[in-house]
């Protein structure tokens, strides 16, 4: 268990930019089997942060729709804090250098995000996408079905998690190396699974629908990389996790508010 906790830790720490407290200290060391398997469990926590805020936001304001927006924009603002980068502003970026013709490979580091205040495409990218981030997180919030931020954010560490175990890289070896891959992303996957079944469970059945459309898109997702003829870096498992993140928000909201 004590591996487990530190291995969780060690996640946290890798995927997000909220330090964790200074008195956890273990005796033992991450496993990094352990610590790849604990990526959709840090989503799953990050989700269940976001939902607690729209809670408390609905017991302290009235008004639904005030509400809503306070927690709308409390959730959307804290994503960007947690991400090390900034989820929209690292996505308008890469996407603006991509328009210009600059290749996600070349890239080491990742880009300086002020380029999205460098020019009106820039900004209209960067409005863009938070504007369809914002409506997404509101209407779940909104329609009260804050409790799908568990299972969005656990499918979009889950995406982390496969990248970081795929070995396309520069040097043929994956970014965290595992004794046993397979098992490795069957844990993340029986992890994500349960986050998507508790976060939908007042409206079961379609967290089996949503783990069946994600199954068969990450069977697609697979075939991308495989096929891109590109490597697998630090900054693409970011670029492409926040796109996870936007793109299995948009799905949800998608599905459940009508």
């Amino acid at each position: 268990m004590n591996v487990w906790l530190q291995s969780l830790v060690e996640a946290w720490d890798m995927l997000t930019n909220i330090p964790t407290p200074g008195g956890l200290e273990f005796d033992s060391d991450a496993d990094p089997d352990k610590t790849v398997a604990c990526f959709p469990l840090v989503g799953a926590l990050i989700g269940f942060i976001a939902f607690l805020i729209a809670s408390l936001c609905s017991l302290l304001i009235v008004s639904d729709i005030l509400a809503a927006a306070a927690a709308t924009i409390a959730i959307s603002l804290g994503a960007e804090l947690v991400s090390g980068n900034g989820e929209v502003s690292l996505l308008a970026a890469v996407i603006n250098l991509k328009m210009k013709g600059v290749p996600l490979s070349e890239l080491k580091e990742a880009p300086d995000t002020g380029i999205v205040f460098d020019g009106a495409v820039s900004m209209l990218i960067f409005i863009s996408i938070y504007l369809l981030k914002l409506i997404c997180v509101g209407l779940l919030v909104f329609h009260g079905l804050s409790s799908w931020f568990i299972a969005v954010f656990a499918l979009g560490y889950l995406t982390r998690a496969k990248l970081a175990l795929n070995p396309r890289t520069r040097n043929s070896r994956p970014l965290v190396e595992v004794d046993d891959p397979k098992q490795t992303l069957n844990l993340c996957w029986l992890t994500t699974a349960g986050a998507v079944l508790i976060g939908g469970l007042t409206s079961f059945p379609a967290p089996l629908l949503i783990l069946i459309i994600s199954y068969f898109l990450f069977m697609g997702y697979d075939y991308f990389f495989e096929k891109g003829g590109f490597d697998i870096s630090e900054l693409l498992v970011d670029t492409y996790g926040a796109a996870a993140d936007l793109f299995f928000l948009l799905l949800t909201a998608s599905l459940m508010a009508k």
